[in-house]
């Protein structure tokens, strides 16, 4: 689950799921619409239509959005397939509230904690700027 990206936007959470799907596992990703997101057919996205918000209110109520998509689209991904492993990826970190009751049922979660200052990288590529 994120909230601020598109799996077809953030090349590290493309790299997490292809890494897991090369490991055998089966992948559902929860994240914002985008066409980008059908890209790699062995991962199968649950996506939603981005709010995005402007100042303060806005961000409440993109947020209360995402949270309120990501709910319904979690429920669909446990009754329609199962959810062994819940990663949580930041920020914001909102979805917390959607992996303590999957925790409560013994699912596991992990928090993917991203750097709020990541190093810079060429436009297009993975490789850090000179």
């Amino acid at each position: 689950m994120v909230e601020n990206v598109a799996l077809g936007r953030d090349h590290r959470l493309r790299k997490h799921a292809a890494a897991l799907v090369a490991a055998g596992m089966q992948v559902t990703v929860i994240c914002r619409k985008d066409p980008a997101n059908r890209e790699n057919p062995d991962v199968r996205v649950l996506d939603y239509p981005a709010g995005d918000g402007v100042g303060k209110l806005g961000f409440i109520r993109e947020y209360a959005w995402s949270l309120s998509a990501a709910a319904v689209l979690t429920v669909r991904a446990v009754f329609s397939g199962g959810v062994d492993v819940v990663q949580v990826s930041s920020t914001p970190d909102i979805y917390f509230l959607l992996a303590a009751p999957l925790k409560w049922f013994r699912r596991r979660v992990i928090f993917d904690f991203k750097d709020l200052s990541p190093r810079s990288t060429r436009p297009g590529t993975d490789r850090p700027t000179e």
